[in-house]
């Protein structure tokens, strides 16, 4: 793992043929996706408009403070708790974005469209209790796609890949 400023990185990805502006973000997918890939180089994003990600790399210059108790203490009062309601979580989904590039160049991508990210959060979590109450794990650590299997997501309601083109 290396520590980089917020959004260090930005890029433009394609989602149903319109240009879309992402920024990198630190996310835990960054270390399950080594573990369960052996993939060493993965950075994950999230889209956003130009001006967030602008917002965000400024964010950079005060970063040291955010940790001092009174700022933060300010800052948690600040924030609201929740998500979107029941309606809101149905009319709405995720769409996924991954890209992989081998050392010769060859690359390909896939976009992945499931369901809201917090209902699908959900249904994965009962799903691998339901798999974990049937059938123990062996001790340890397992990442959810190691114990569950790679396509795991695609049986979920609402998952579909799409293939490029």
């Amino acid at each position: 793992l290396v520590a980089v400023p917020l959004a260090y990185k930005t890029r433009t990805f394609d989602r149903d043929g319109e240009p879309r502006h992402a920024m990198t973000i630190p996310w835990g997918d960054v270390v399950t996706a080594y573990l369960s890939t052996g993939i060493p180089d993965i950075e994950v994003y999230m889209g956003v408009p130009e001006a967030t990600a602008a917002r965000v790399r400024r964010l950079n210059l005060i970063r040291p403070l955010l940790g001092w108790g009174p700022l933060k203490r300010f800052m948690q009062r600040k924030v609201r708790v929740g998500g979107p309601d029941d309606d809101k979580r149905d009319r709405s989904g995720c769409t996924v974005w991954g890209e992989a590039r081998n050392p010769a160049g060859k690359q390909v991508n896939r976009q992945l469209r499931t369901s809201n990210g917090y209902s699908l959060t959900a249904q994965a979590a009962l799903g691998i209790l339901e798999r974990i109450l049937a059938k123990p794990p062996a001790p340890g650590f397992t990442t959810a796609s190691q114990l569950m299997g790679a396509d795991y997501v695609l049986a979920l309601p609402g998952s579909v890949l799409v293939e490029p083109g």
